[in-house]
């Protein structure tokens, strides 16, 4: 049987314009082409990663563009809290 190799998963964060705001890239498709979630309901119905980002208490909304997300978190979260979960 032959074994197939597979190549890890590499993520890391950018900073953005806004500071509500952070964009994790990484070097596998998350979503093809370009979502804009900004109500549950809508995650929900259309990908199971941002419905489940969207069920965390501190995500306000989450854009998809390819190999990348951006999540804008409620302004009452710090990033330096969020990161140690």
């Amino acid at each position: 049987m032959d074994t197939i190799a597979k190549s890890p998963v590499m993520l890391y964060t950018e900073q953005t314009p806004n500071p509500e705001a952070l964009k994790y890239v990484t070097n596998r498709m998350l979503y093809r082409g370009i979502a804009d979630f900004k109500e549950k309901d809508l995650a929900a119905e259309w990908s199971p990663l941002a419905n489940s980002l969207m069920e965390l208490p501190y995500v306000k909304s989450v854009y998809f563009n390819n190999n990348y997300v951006t999540i804008m978190k409620e302004f009452n979260y710090e990033w330096s809290d969020i990161m140690l979960r």
